[in-house]
């Protein structure tokens, strides 16, 4: 069982992935924008970090960088809908 934070602004999205996740005994966090994620941080230690890329405010991919470097027992994952290969590729 693992403990994720999981970091998207659609909430349809967190709710689709805590659900699957949530089947699988995993515990779930739900963050709707970077700020929320850092937030989560600050009282809750996790496994896995499930971010989109796209976001208001700070980008999924910067959060996640810092992300990774504040918290190196944690892996990250990039969960998003973006086709655009060069995005994809920063």
């Amino acid at each position: 069982m693992a403990s994720i934070l999981i970091v998207d602004d659609e909430p349809g999205v967190c709710r689709l992935l805590g659900r699957i996740l949530g089947k699988h005994e995993h515990v779930c966090a739900i963050a709707y924008n970077a700020a929320e994620a850092r937030e989560s941080l600050k009282i809750q230690e996790f496994e896995l970090l499930l971010c989109d890329i796209r976001m208001p405010g700070e980008s999924g991919l910067d959060f996640a960088r810092f992300a990774l470097e504040a918290y190196p027992d944690m892996a990250a994952v990039i969960v998003s809908g973006v086709d655009d290969q060069e995005v994809a590729d920063s």
